[in-house]
């Protein structure tokens, strides 16, 4: 939801773009309410404030980490789609929507200043604007209507893709003791979520951006002051491997756990993604090192001891 100092921002330069769009109204439609510059109001039925336009305060969404806001306007972060006001428009400063249905050939709305225009020239569509006042319905034609860029579309991409926290696992677990020196085996459960190739795609207006996202490495953090990188999801231990280090991504820890708070080492491991994008013209691109993390605690390592007979 955007808030009432980003509308303030915004108000200069959406001010002069709808005052270049305004188009007088004919002598004919006079009762239609005068609203300025804004040509056509639409008026909530009970005048109430809606939470749901342009300048209104209210609550965030949940974003990801490391990813990039879903549009810019004006040097402010904003969502690229707000609810029932549609998509963002930045040629408009304004968030559009269509009218469902479509005004008649004969409603006023359809008038662009010069002539009734028809729904082979363009359409009727709602707009917030992000001045701020009331909403309004009018006339687009074709060329004007101008969706989101292949950029903002993977952005939004990036906002709505699902990407878990990995799923650790360590052998000996929480709760078991492992000693000095000896193998600790690390691995994830690989899914699309938690290790990709996890996609999204979105679209307008004939446009289409597809996003996949995947794992390019993994870090361990021991919880003793080292870290262990991996590339793949680690291989899952099994009775048969015994007392054998891991083939692909193992530690050993060199210091007992009794001097940490608890007595036990926390690990958190954190996946690092990399998502990249093309779209149906060709631009391509990418957003790099979004991380994911998880923490397993109670690692518990004693002290190998030799036993006399």
């Amino acid at each position: 939801m955007l808030t009432h100092a980003m509308g303030r921002i915004a108000t200069t330069i959406v001010s002069a773009t709808l005052i270049a769009l305004a188009l007088p109204l004919p002598a004919a439609q006079a009762d239609t309410k005068d609203c300025g510059w804004q040509i056509l109001c639409i008026e909530d039925g009970d005048g109430a404030d809606d939470g749901d336009r342009p300048g209104s305060a209210g609550g965030s969404g949940q974003g990801n980490e490391g990813a990039v806001p879903a549009c810019e306007f004006n040097g402010a972060e904003i969502p690229c789609e707000l609810g029932a006001s549609g998509l963002f428009d930045a040629a408009l400063g304004c968030y559009r929507a269509d009218v469902t249905p479509q005004p008649p050939p004969e409603d006023p709305r359809w008038w662009d200043g010069t002539a009734q225009r028809t729904a082979a020239e363009g359409a009727v569509y709602a707009l917030n604007c992000l001045g701020g006042g009331p909403a309004i319905q009018r006339f687009l034609p074709i060329p004007l209507v101008q969706g989101l860029s292949a950029e903002e579309l993977a952005r939004r991409a990036m906002s709505k893709i699902l990407l878990l926290p990995p799923v650790m696992h360590l052998t000996p677990g929480p709760g078991r003791e492992t000693l000095v020196s000896l193998p600790v085996w690390l691995w994830t459960s690989p899914t699309p979520e938690t290790w990709g190739p996890n996609s999204q795609t979105e679209s307008d207006r004939g446009l289409s951006v597809t996003l996949t996202a995947k794992v390019d490495r993994i870090v361990w953090d021991m919880g003793d002051g080292s870290t262990r990188e991996c590339t793949s999801p680690g291989a899952p231990y099994s009775a048969a491997a015994g007392a054998s280090a891991s083939p692909d991504c193992g530690y050993a820890y060199q210091r007992i756990s009794a001097r940490m708070p608890g007595g036990a080492y926390t690990v958190t491991a954190t996946t690092h993604w990399t998502a990249t994008w093309t779209s149906t013209t060709g631009r391509s691109g990418s957003f790099a090192d979004i991380t994911r993390s998880a923490t397993v605690g109670d690692i518990r390592v004693g002290e190998l001891q030799a036993l006399n007979n």
